[in-house]
């Protein structure tokens, strides 16, 4: 339940800072207000934030596998050894920004169907 309050919250401020950054691109490209426009711009935002926390939920949860860990240690650029409970702390962090991305993407969806 923590995980998915936590989603909320990061869908939310992503929510916000499209609607700012629309504005903001409405303001200086000096055209006259269109939804259209609006739901393109707030689109495009939404879908580059969502490839981002995509990548970045699966980069958190991969550098905590066992496999990588003794990846690094045979380059030795780690001497950190693998334990499960921090590979289940990893999970957990990574999987609140996994559920951002996909609810984003619901909300692409559901907002290009509009």
């Amino acid at each position: 339940m923590q995980i998915l309050r936590k989603s909320l919250l990061l869908l939310l401020f992503f929510n916000m800072l499209n609607l700012f950054l629309g504005i903001v691109l409405f303001i200086f490209s000096l055209k006259a207000f269109e939804i259209n426009l609006f739901k393109e711009y707030f689109g495009n935002f939404a879908l580059l934030e969502t490839m981002i926390l995509l990548i970045y939920g699966s980069m958190i949860d991969f550098t905590n596998t066992a496999k990588w860990s003794s990846t690094m240690k045979i380059l030795k650029l780690s001497s950190k050894e693998w334990s499960l409970q921090e590979s289940h702390n990893a999970e957990r962090r990574a999987l609140v920004y996994i559920i951002t991305g996909i609810l984003l993407f619901i909300q692409i969806i559901i907002l290009a169907s509009i």
